[in-house]
C-alpha cells in the first residue's frame, strides 16, 4: 500500500512537473529502502527487549517476594526516586535536543500513571480504605497540572480516564452527597453529557492545542457513540424493567451538571466546529442539542418528573414484555440520532476530504441497520421465513452500503487529482 501511494504521487508530480522523472525514481528507491529497514529486526534490538523485560520482570517478583521484610520508609522512598526518574529522564531527553520526543512522552505517562500505584501504596501503608473515589480525585488533581504543563495529548486522556472513574465511584458510593440512582440509565448519561463537553470543549481549544483537542474531540466521539448506540436499548433498562423493592432515592447533581457541562462546551466551542461548512456545523450543533435533550428527557423519566404514559404489551418469543410509551418514544429518538450521526460523518469526510470519517460513518449506518434488524425483526420473529428474507435484506444493504463508500471515496480522490 505505501508503494502504490507513493507511486501515484511521483507519478501526479511528475505529470505537473514538479519533480523530473529521475528524482522520482530516486525517491522511490528511497522509499523501497526504508521500507525494507523498517520492518527489520537486529539481534541487538530483539535481545534488548527480552534482557530489559527479565530485568525488570525480576526486579518486581523479587520485590514482591520480599514485600513483607521490606520497610515502610524503603517502600516511599523507593517510589519517589522511581517517579522523579520517570520525570527526569522524559525532561533531560526534552532539553537535550536528542530526537526523541515520544520516548520522553512515554516517560511522562509512565510518570502519571506511577501517581495512581503512589496512592495505593500511601493506603496500604497507613491502611487508607475508607473512600476508594477520594484515590481516583487525587489522581486527577495530581496529573492534571502535566497534561497543562507538558501539553500531553497522551496524559490528556489519562486524565480523561481518571474523571471518569471517579464520578462513576462517586456516583455509586454509599453515603456519598452525589450518589445517583443505582441504575445503567444513570451511568451512560455521564458519558452521553462528557461526551458532548469534549467535542464542544475541542473546538475552542482547536486553534491553541491541535494535538489535545484532536485527542479531546476522539474520546468525545467515541463516548457519544457508545452512549447513543447503548439508549437504542432504553426500553429494555427503563423504569418499568426496576425490580421490586428497588430504591429510586438518588442525587440528580452528576446526571444533571454532564449535561450542564456539555452544554457550556457546545455554548463555548460549538462555532469553532467543522469550519469546512458552516451548514454542516449548524446541522451538528442541532444534533447534539438534541442529544443533551434526549438525555435530559431519560433522566426525567428516571426520577419520574416525566410521565411515563400507558404501559404497551408486546409479544416477545413466547413471553409478554410491558414497556411504557415514554421508553418507546426515547429509544426511538436514540435510534433516529444514531442514523444522522451517522450520515453527518459521512457528509463530514467528503466535505472535508476525511475517508476515516466516510468509513466510520457508513460502519455506523450499517451497524445500525444489523443491530435494529434482531433488535426488533430478530426478537419477534415467528418463522424462519422471517430471518431468510431479513438476512437477504441484509446482505443487499451491506452491498449497497460498500459501493456507497466507495463511490464517495472515489469521488474525493478525483477532487483532489483535479486540484
Amino acid at each position: 500500500m505505501f508503494h502504490k501511494r507513493l507511486d501515484g504521487l511521483l507519478k501526479t508530480a511528475v505529470e505537473r512537473q514538479i519533480v523530473t522523472h529521475g528524482a522520482a525514481e530516486q525517491l522511490r528507491d528511497l522509499g523501497r529502502e526504508q521500507e525494507k529497514e523498517r520492518g527489520a529486526l537486529t539481534l541487538a534490538s530483539v535481545f534488548g527487549w527480552l534482557g530489559g523485560s527479565a530485568v525488570v520482570i525480576g526486579i518486581i517478583l523479587l520485590i514482591a517476594a520480599n514485600w513483607d521484610g521490606i520497610s515502610d520508609a524503603v517502600k516511599l522512598g523507593g517510589f519517589l526516586v522511581l517517579l522523579a526518574g520517570t520525570h527526569g529522564v522524559a525532561f533531560w531527553l526534552t532539553k537535550s535536543g536528542l530526537p526523541y520526543e515520544r520516548t520522553a512522552a512515554s516517560f511522562h505517562f509512565i510518570g502519571a500513571g506511577l501517581v495512581l500505584a503512589g496512592i495505593g501504596l500511601v493506603a496500604q501503608i497507613y491502611h487508607l480504605n475508607g473512600r476508594p473515589p477520594n484515590a481516583f480525585l487525587l489522581w486527577l488533581a495530581a496529573i492534571l497540572p502535566l497534561t497543562v504543563f507538558l501539553r500531553s495529548a497522551t496524559i490528556s486522556v489519562m486524565s480523561l480516564f481518571a474523571f471518569m472513574v471517579w464520578i462513576h465511584m462517586e456516583g455509586s458510593f454509599s453515603g456519598s452527597p452525589l450518589r445517583m440512582q443505582d441504575e445503567f440509565a444513570n451511568h451512560l448519561l455521564l458519558e452521553l453529557g462528557v461526551g458532548a463537553a469534549l467535542v464542544g470543549f475541542s473546538g475552542f481549544l482547536k486553534g491553541r492545542e491541535p494535538r489535545i483537542a484532536a485527542t479531546l474531540r476522539g474520546c468525545g466521539a467515541l463516548l457519544l457513540f457508545y452512549s447513543i448506540y447503548l439508549l437504542g436499548f432504553y426500553r429494555y433498562f427503563g423504569p418499568s424493567d426496576r425490580w421490586s423493592g428497588h430504591s429510586e432515592a438518588g442525587s440528580w447533581v452528576l446526571p444533571l451538571s454532564a449535561l450542564g457541562l456539555g452544554a457550556i462546551g457546545l455554548l463555548l466551542g460549538g462555532r469553532f466546529l467543522s469550519p469546512e461548512s458552516a451548514w454542516l456545523r449548524n446541522r451538528l450543533l442541532i444534533l447534539m442539542g438534541t442529544t443533551l435533550l434526549l438525555g435530559a428527557a431519560v433522566l426525567g423519566v428516571q426520577h419520574g418528573t416525566i410521565p411515563t404514559g400507558p404501559k404497551l404489551e408486546l409479544f416477545d418469543f413466547g413471553w409478554f414484555r410491558h414497556v411504557t410509551l415514554a421508553e418507546w418514544f426515547l429509544t426511538g429518538l436514540s435510534w433516529a440520532l444514531w442514523f444522522v450521526l451517522g450520515l453527518w460523518c459521512v457528509a463530514w469526510g467528503a466535505k472535508s476530504d476525511h475517508k476515516s470519517f466516510v468509513n466510520l460513518g457508513v460502519l455506523a449506518v450499517g451497524a445500525g441497520i444489523v443491530t435494529r434488524f434482531f433488535d426488533l425483526m430478530g426478537s419477534m420473529g415467528q418463522t424462519g421465513t422471517l430471518f431468510l428474507v431479513g438476512g437477504v435484506v441484509l446482505l443487499g444493504t451491506g452491498f449497497g452500503m460498500e459501493r456507497w463508500r466507495r463511490k464517495i471515496v472515489k469521488q474525493m480522490l478525483a477532487g483532489k487529482a483535479v486540484a
